[in-house]
């Protein structure tokens, strides 16, 4: 468990994929999740979660309000062990939203995963008309690096997705440590 300022962000126990899976299928929700286009069940959308909370090449993790309410989840993925960099994935469920819980949630896992972890890289990813993610990702530091054209496909529809990156370096400087 990792206590933030306004968030905490624990491992996944079985009582979250109720919750989660309520908010992955609604549309609004749904169109912005990569890994969730398909044909939603329940049992298909836990034993993917299972699988990869604690995969070879990822980690998901629950994300809480201070009180302990699940409020979205964050991961990293595409660990490249060798050259230690991964993508991150973030959802905040929309009744927590424009609340300050994802920045500040976001900025605890990156803490994590560039000192604990030992990454060096960060790379994140999203559909072009996901503004509230390209903010979050701007206002923490990461840089645009590209667009994938017809990269992201919800349903019958293509859209472009954006790619972030940001180095251990950036964010040592951007986001120094809290005072201890």
């Amino acid at each position: 468990m990792i206590k933030g300022p306004t968030s905490i962000i624990r491992a996944l126990e079985p009582r979250d994929f109720d919750i989660m899976f309520k908010y992955w299928d609604i549309d609004e929700v749904n169109f912005y999740t990569i890994s969730c286009s398909f044909p939603r069940s329940r049992e298909r959308f836990e034993k993917i979660y299972s699988a990869v909370a604690e995969g070879e090449n990822s980690r998901y993790w629950g994300i809480c309000d201070l009180e302990g309410t699940l409020v979205g989840n964050m991961g990293v993925y595409d660990m490249d062990q060798y050259v230690r960099s991964c993508l991150v994935g973030f959802h905040l469920f929309p009744p927590y939203r424009g609340k300050g819980l994802g920045t500040s949630s976001l900025l605890t896992g990156l803490r994590y995963v560039f000192g604990d972890m030992n990454y060096q890289r960060v790379g994140g990813e999203t559909n072009a008309n996901n503004r509230a993610a390209i903010s979050m990702l701007e206002k923490l530091g990461f840089t645009r690096e590209g667009v994938v054209r017809r990269g992201w496909r919800y349903r019958a529809d293509y859209h472009d997705k954006v790619l972030y990156g940001m180095l251990r370096e950036e964010f040592q400087t951007l986001n120094p440590a809290p005072p201890a």
